[in-house]
């Protein structure tokens, strides 16, 4: 390691990528900006939705904010920082709206991140749906963690319903 800390080639592609992820957190602050202004106006202080986990205390209140956000033209990293804010038990009450958007998106990091947030945020009455998702061919890859949650769950489902 120290011979390549040594050598200018090295350094200057070790420089270039730091450069280049500042950037890119430069880009994804201004583009969090609507949304950290809409938080702040509802008084829930946050430099990224990345740390909303940090004040659990205000998650019931910024869902509304989050899920608005969710449906608008955000980069993918952004987006999946609203949605894993989303992954909190106060986030069932949005149940019905989670999965409309989640059945509605064409935005895969959306559709992914909001199976994860739904499979960890579900309770008994959520199970139907669940199993439904399960047979919905077209919601892709997504559907794994709706296997998971219902494996563990020790939930049954016809298996003719799943291989369909």
């Amino acid at each position: 390691m120290a011979e390549l800390e040594q050598d200018p080639a090295y350094r200057e592609r070790q420089a270039a990528l730091e450069a280049e992820d500042e950037q890119q957190k430069a880009r994804l602050a201004k583009a969090e900006k609507p949304l950290l202004a809409d938080l702040a106006a509802i008084g829930i202080r946050t430099d990224s939705a990345w740390n909303l986990y940090q004040d659990p205390g205000s998650l019931p209140e910024a869902i509304p904010v989050l899920l608005d956000h969710l449906e608008r033209e955000y980069p993918d990293k952004v987006l999946e920082g609203i949605a894993n804010a989303l992954d909190d038990r106060s986030a069932r009450d949005s149940w019905h709206q989670i999965k409309t958007i989640y059945l509605s998106t064409v935005k895969a990091t959306v559709r992914d991140r909001l199976a994860a947030v739904m499979a960890g945020i579900a309770v008994r009455a959520h199970y139907d749906d669940l199993l439904w998702f399960l047979t919905q061919e077209s919601l892709g890859e997504t559907r794994i963690y709706f296997l998971v949650r219902c494996t563990a769950s020790g939930i049954a489902w016809p298996r003719a319903r799943v291989a369909g």
